[in-house]
């Protein structure tokens, strides 16, 4: 075989060696990421379907109209549809639907039964049904949920919500799309790579086997050497020479990818833990010795005395015999982590991934504090409501006049359930980035103006002082503005005494604009102020009646504005809310999701 055969050789198998572990590694990337990413989406996604549904079953429950007459239903599917961002389906329980926000009036009657669907035929009492799958009227694949409800009228209904999971499919094919462009190129080195190493290779090693031939045919003997040989030898010593320089080549190669490999470990945000069988740290990158509470540039005798005196230490011990996966507290520095661990046979000891979850779960606990929260502001204007009613069932027979004290106390409740339900929707949409906003530089004193007037009166009647103080122009969205003034200043109105003073100062300091709505009212104590702006939070939860999401509204409509709001209390010295939006012009336009000019209810 020739040398050139002999090279080809060599390449085509490390290329091909090359390109199974390229295929290798992008199959399971993509089995890895598109599962991940799906059951991530779609558990986000099925969340906020369980709020909406929630939202729209109320409301729909609430329309007193018989189910014979669909375009009161169909009226309000439609507009449970526009608020909620989603399709809204009324069905009566023998499976007829009765008004849905992507279907005509007309075309109604001729829609299929939905009673053996799915999601309906599993919904029934407080029980939720749920299904996906490629809806036939929009073409799209989709999440359903419903749920039974009870009408004005004591007919028995199927409210159902579906959301469109194009942003699953979304995120699977563009990590799809990125894995075969990083596989393409790394096919493309892999093809470089193959016939550099084939050459080096082959090179020395064809220099030296020629020169032992010749040397075994008796072409080189001490008698040509000393009668003037001295070129076979100096073959043989550049051939020599060739294959140092080549030995050299590849342990500078080796050490360039070790600080490659190492260099990506230490950025990993996942702590990273090698073992010996001895139990002494060979590696562990930064994030690990974070999670510990370490020196990142610390001795590894620390951190192996530090795991001793762990809770880790049980689960890497346990890891010796196979894999381990536990969920672990930190107590020295108050987190939460999952370890994932296993032998490591190269080492004899044990290799470690670990990830801190302590946010993870502080987000599961908001998720169920919020629908405990829902569940609770949404239960008191609902048993108030249903109260009066049976109230004025009974006595207005006996006592006509007490009837509009019930009807006016019915009607109360009703518009603060119907308040609660918009702020949901609003905080909803503006949490899942659906709402526009067109910032422009403007005259924050002419805003500020406008809505001093439109509490004027209110303030007057409390006996309140109500002014602004101050100028200055600053780059906000003017509708989004006014929610947030009107809110600060409600709230101040609702918790000033007579007599106290609420002022709307104006200041610029350098690039940023500051808005303060200050009140001499009673204040607030400094264990309330770190959550002030969370969903549902009250300082005072027997106090003033409110849906507790004002707050909440105005932290995401400031952060959208690319500003941030803070507040300042103390108990007996009155309260300061601070708003901070930027006082110069700025090229990037900012915006809660989707272009300028969409509509909100803001």
């Amino acid at each position: 075989m020739s040398s050139r055969g002999r090279r080809l050789g060599i390449r085509g198998k490390l290329f091909l060696l090359s390109l199974a572990l390229i295929l290798v590694c992008v199959g399971v990337l993509d089995l890895y990421l598109s599962s991940r990413l799906s059951a991530s989406i779609t558990a986000r996604t099925r969340d906020e379907l369980g709020v909406r549904l929630a939202l729209v079953a109320r409301a729909a429950a609430s329309l007193d109209a018989p189910v014979d007459g669909l375009v009161a239903f169909d009226r309000r599917a439609d507009e449970l549809g526009r608020r909620a961002r989603a399709r809204v389906t009324i069905i009566t329980d023998e499976g007829r639907v009765i008004g849905d926000s992507e279907i005509e009036l007309a075309a109604l009657p001729q829609v299929d039964n939905h009673r053996e669907r799915a999601e309906v035929r599993r919904a029934g009492g407080a029980a939720l049904g749920e299904d996906v799958r490629v809806s036939p009227t929009t073409g799209r694949r989709t999440m359903y949920a419903a749920t039974g409800v009870t009408g004005a009228r004591g007919d028995r209904l199927i409210a159902r919500v579906g959301l469109p999971l194009d942003e699953v499919d979304r995120a699977i094919g563009d990590a799809r799309r990125t894995l075969l462009a990083g596989a393409l190129l790394a096919a493309l080195v892999a093809i470089a790579l193959s016939s550099v190493a084939a050459e080096l290779a082959s090179s020395p090693a064809r220099r030296m086997i020629e020169a032992a031939t010749r040397m075994a045919r008796g072409e080189l003997t001490v008698r040509a050497a000393r009668a003037g040989g001295d070129d076979e030898l100096a073959d043989l010593g550049a051939a020599l020479e060739l294959l140092a320089s080549s030995l050299a080549a590849s342990m500078e190669e080796l050490r360039r990818e070790h600080a490659l490999v190492q260099s990506i470990v230490e950025g990993l945000r996942e702590g990273v833990l090698l073992l010996d069988e001895g139990g002494q740290v060979i590696l562990a990158n930064a994030s690990l010795r974070d999670l510990l509470g370490l020196p990142r540039a610390g001795e590894p005798q620390a951190l192996t005395l530090a795991l001793g005196s762990s809770e880790l230490a049980g689960a890497l011990e346990a890891a010796r015999g196979g894999r381990v996966e536990r969920e672990l507290a930190l107590g020295a520095v108050a987190r939460r982590v999952l370890l994932r661990a296993g032998p490591h046979p190269p080492t004899g000891g044990v290799l470690a991934v670990v990830v801190d979850v302590t946010e993870v779960r502080r987000l599961e606990v908001v998720r169920r504090e919020f629908v405990a929260n829902a569940s609770h502001e949404l239960r008191t204007p609902v048993a108030s409501i249903l109260s009066a009613a049976e109230t004025l069932r009974d006595a207005a027979a006996r006592d006509p006049d007490a009837a509009p004290r019930f009807a006016a106390l019915i009607e109360r409740n009703a518009l603060r359930l119907t308040r609660l339900v918009d702020d949901l929707l609003e905080l909803s949409r503006l949490e899942s980035r659906e709402l526009a906003l067109a910032p422009s530089m403007g005259d924050v004193g002419a805003a500020a103006t406008s809505v001093v007037a439109r509490l004027r009166e209110r303030a007057d009647a409390r006996g309140v002082s109500l002014t602004v103080a101050g100028d200055a122009r600053a780059r906000f969205d003017a509708r989004a503005l006014d929610v947030v003034l009107s809110n600060l200043l409600d709230n101040a109105l609702k918790y000033s005494p007579e007599g106290a003073r609420v002022t709307v100062r104006i200041t610029r300091d350098g690039d940023v604009c500051r808005v303060a709505v200050e009140d001499t009212g009673p204040g607030v104590e400094a264990r309330h102020l770190p959550r002030l702006f969370e969903r549902f939070y009250r300082a005072d939860p027997g106090g003033v009646a409110g849906s507790g999401l004002g707050l909440s509204i105005v932290k995401h409509l400031a952060e959208a504005m690319d500003g941030r709001v803070s507040a300042e209390s103390e108990p007996g010295r009155g309260a300061t809310f601070t708003i901070e939006l930027p006082s110069a012009e700025r090229q990037s336009q900012s915006s809660v999701g989707g272009p300028p000019g969409g509509s909100g209810k803001i």
